[in-house]
């Protein structure tokens, strides 16, 4: 009689659950923004070998204001897969930036997603107010640069990087979003470290697939 009893508790448990993820739907995101990104990129000195040049392999910093666009999937309350793309606004000094990412956030605080709840036909709606989140990605950099008598170079660049953020709900489905990112990155010419700073603007909408609202 005791082990049946237990049997039937493991039964209510696995359905509960069950029923639980099956009944949450998690939104998407897209968002759009405005960064400022500080790239240092020092050239590779076996690689360089251009008898024109008044210099040998140049190092520098080029800083750019960018544009910042980015589509975000939600598997699960607690973590989003993202692909972000990125190009110039501003430059100067001859340099400018192009960059296309894919990663994940883990959120360490409230939900990830506004979420709805159906619980035997009552339907709750989730907004998470404040969110806090960090998380990894890896991506291609297409940047152009020079410095003084060096005529424009461009290199291809892939760099992985790391990246931490917060969003603040404003209204509804809106939100904003400060995000940093530090990412090293290598190419044919150049290496590079890439520091961006971004502030987003968030809209929750209706995604893909089963978990989407």
């Amino acid at each position: 009689m005791h082990k049946l009893i237990s049997l039937k508790k493991v039964i209510f448990i696995v359905i509960t659950f069950s029923s639980l993820s099956w009944a949450e739907k998690y939104s998407s995101e897209i968002s759009v923004g405005i960064g400022m990104n500080n790239i240092s990129f020092a050239e590779i000195e076996s690689i360089v070998n251009d008898p024109t040049r008044n210099s040998g392999p140049i190092e520098g910093t080029a800083s750019i204001i960018t544009a910042d666009v980015r589509y975000k999937l939600f598997p699960s309350n607690k973590l989003d897969y993202f692909v972000r793309l990125t190009g110039p606004l501003l430059t100067s000094g001859g340099n400018s930036y192009f960059g296309a990412h894919v990663g994940a956030s883990y959120y360490f605080v409230n939900s990830g997603s506004k979420f709805k709840h159906n619980d035997e036909g009552n339907t709750l709606t989730f907004t998470p107010k404040l969110r806090i989140f960090a998380g990894l990605e890896v991506g291609t950099e297409y940047l152009i640069y020079a410095e003084e008598d060096v005529k424009k170079e461009n290199d291809l660049i892939v760099d992985v990087g790391i990246h931490a953020g917060a969003s603040f709900n404003v209204f509804k489905n809106w939100s904003v979003m400060p995000t940093i990112h530090v990412a090293r990155g290598a190419g044919a010419k150049t290496t590079t470290l890439n520091m961006q700073g971004v502030l987003n603007f968030v809209y929750f909408f209706k995604g893909f697939g089963r978990s989407s609202l």
